[in-house]
């Protein structure tokens, strides 16, 4: 009705469907290639042992993940890239070496891996604790 009150309004209306097409597509695409993982933020061990507590998880239904650990101030990695298979989680990690009392920035490196193929990397940044256990007192 209003386009009828003024004659010089021209209604015009555009067929979208095909870029909500293109747009279902693109989030097709890129939920295809999310890197799903959890990175647990604090990683735990013991003074004069190798073994540290860690949350990894791949929630991917597909990719396989490959997670190393680097230290921050040395660039090393802590202990042997770890390959997750999808769906696959580990809850322990080796050390390569017995650390010393303290804590150390870390950084995760995730690579996701399609048909043996890299399908792109992920850093996450994380921290490893390693602490003294105390006897609890009664």
């Amino acid at each position: 009705k209003r386009a009828e009150a003024y004659e010089e309004t021209e209604v015009i209306f555009y067929d979208v469907e095909d870029l909500l097409q293109a747009q279902k597509d693109l989030n097709d695409i890129v939920n295809e290639n999310l890197i799903q993982v959890t990175v647990s933020d604090h990683l735990y061990g013991l003074v004069d042992s190798a073994e540290v507590k860690v949350e990894l998880e791949n929630h991917s239904e597909t990719d396989a993940y490959q997670i190393e650990i680097i230290r921050n101030d040395t660039g090393k990695a802590i202990a042997e890239a770890l390959a997750l298979a999808p769906g696959k989680s580990c809850k322990t990690i080796t050390l390569s070496e017995i650390m010393e009392y303290g804590d150390y920035e870390c950084t995760a490196v995730v690579t996701a891996l399609r048909d043996s193929k890299t399908v792109g990397t992920l850093e996450i940044e994380t921290a490893l604790h390693i602490a003294y256990l105390w006897a609890l007192e009664d």
